[in-house]
């Protein structure tokens, strides 16, 4: 099982709403992954940062918004729906069959800063 998350369930950004439902996302997933050991299925979620979807409008379309949010992310870019494809891909994958309970972030590093100093 593969749960999609956010960075934003920990504390980043300023919807309170959204941080909320993700932030739950988290725990469910480690219950889940709890619920089901030994059976074979292992449950884990993906916590993706800026990546330029729909939701992520404004980067798309303001270049000047969107250089100065690459510049906070420690790879000095956005992300694209592939790189959370692919860690969901992996996840579901026997390669990540020791994997369970955890939340990947796929934020080009920027959790690296979190909490600002």
């Amino acid at each position: 099982i593969v749960n999609i998350g956010s960075i934003t369930g920990f504390g980043i950004g300023e919807m309170s709403h959204y941080s909320a439902a993700k932030e739950g996302i988290v725990g469910f997933t480690r219950a889940v992954a709890k619920d089901l050991i030994g059976s074979g299925i292992t449950c884990n979620a993906v916590a993706p940062g800026m990546i330029l979807t729909p939701m992520n409008r404004r980067a798309k379309e303001d270049p000047e918004y969107r250089q100065g949010a690459e510049a906070q992310i420690p790879l000095l870019r956005a992300g694209e729906p592939a790189d959370i494809a692919n860690m969901a891909l992996f996840l579901a994958s026997e390669a990540a069959s020791y994997c369970t309970g955890s939340t990947f972030y796929v934020d080009g590093g920027w959790m690296l800063t979190w909490p600002p100093v």
